[in-house]
């Protein structure tokens, strides 16, 4: 019972963790740095870090493509 109990609990940890995580790029406040830094790292000017895939990448397929760019540019301020 308690192997049981406790699992639950990691389960539940989890699940708030990365709903916390989620949460936390979706309030990121987009602006003209961030559509300037995308335009970049398309046109191979920069290369991109981690920070950048978890910030622009908003299509999660693990490359950059124009279609995160329009996703960026809609959401910015």
């Amino acid at each position: 019972m308690k192997k049981w109990y406790i699992t639950g609990i990691i389960g539940v940890a989890l699940v708030i963790v990365s709903s916390v995580a989620l949460y936390k790029n979706y309030n990121y406040k987009y602006t003209q740095k961030d559509i300037d830094k995308i335009m970049n790292i398309l046109l191979e000017k920069t290369r991109p870090t981690k920070k950048d895939y978890k910030l622009y990448d908003l299509d999660k397929t693990g490359e950059f493509t124009l279609y995160d760019l329009v996703l960026v540019c809609k959401e910015a301020k």
